[in-house]
């Protein structure tokens, strides 16, 4: 079986650039008042022996501080991998997406409500759809000179139909979470900087049911648009060895660019 895996990373950084190039123009326009930050992200895993297999993801994030006292954001994050088995046949092994919205109330102090609306599908968790809205308060007591401590919380409703074999029985799961994310960002020279953002969502009626997702990086800024970054991904979800999946567990260190504007 030929590979299908979309032209390495070359083609992700055009993509991630192409991205750029599309919203920058259009975010131009807007009144010099009003604040707003774009990037794209494009990056690789690669890994090589017996067996081989190859990642890449494309990530996009925006903010838009248009009003007094709100601020929107929203993030959308696509990834696709295959590998080969002992026979040297090709396979998908990794393919999920995320699209999530947040609007903050009173965007700069101390203590901001938020709600956010987010759906996401991944092949590697065995999740077909998975529906989901929160709300809660976030504490940032540090937000200046590239150093950020913030802190959320929250409740989470969750409405998840996992992948099926046709035939089966599609038993749709409703979860009621506790919401928690904390972010650090810190800058470790003038043009390297530090970035962690974690999540642990257990259930409301059984903490022995939970996700924790975290993503983890060292930034190298090239200049004010474009950036290297060295991540580390990882998502844990204790329920899906139970839907069918291999392990509850994903986690892939990426090398990306990044390009944004503001």
């Amino acid at each position: 079986m030929s590979s299908r895996f979309p032209t390495t990373l070359a083609g992700a950084l055009l993509c991630a650039g192409a991205l750029v190039l599309q919203v920058a123009p259009a975010a131009a326009q807007e009144e010099s008042d009003r604040s707003y930050k774009v990037d794209a992200e494009a990056g690789a895993s690669l890994f090589f022996g017996a067996t081989s297999q190859t990642t890449v993801i494309l990530k996009s994030s925006g903010d838009y501080h248009g009003w007094e006292r709100l601020l929107l954001g929203g993030r959308i994050a696509y990834d696709y991998g295959e590998a080969q088995d002992d026979q040297e046949v090709t396979f998908v092994n990794k393919r999920s997406w995320i699209g999530e919205v947040q609007l903050d109330y009173l965007p700069g102090g101390n203590w901001s409500p938020f709600v956010l609306a987010s759906a996401e599908g991944s092949l590697e968790r065995k999740i077909e759809r998975r529906y989901a809205g929160a709300a809660g308060v976030r504490w940032t007591p540090l937000d200046e000179d590239g150093k950020k401590f913030d802190l959320a919380g929250g409740a989470k409703m969750e409405r998840t139909t996992p992948k099926v074999e046709v035939g089966e029985v599609v038993e749709t799961e409703n979860v009621g979470r506790l919401y928690t994310r904390g972010e650090v960002a810190w800058p470790l020279g003038e043009n390297v900087a530090f970035s962690l953002i974690t999540t642990y969502e257990p259930d409301f009626s059984d903490f022995n049911n939970y996700t924790v997702g975290v993503d983890t990086g060292i930034q190298f800024n090239l200049n004010s648009s474009i950036a290297l970054k060295l991540s580390l991904l990882d998502r844990y979800d204790s329920s899906a060895k139970s839907r069918g999946a291999l392990s509850n567990n994903d986690g892939r260190l990426f090398f990306s660019i990044i390009a944004g504007v503001s």
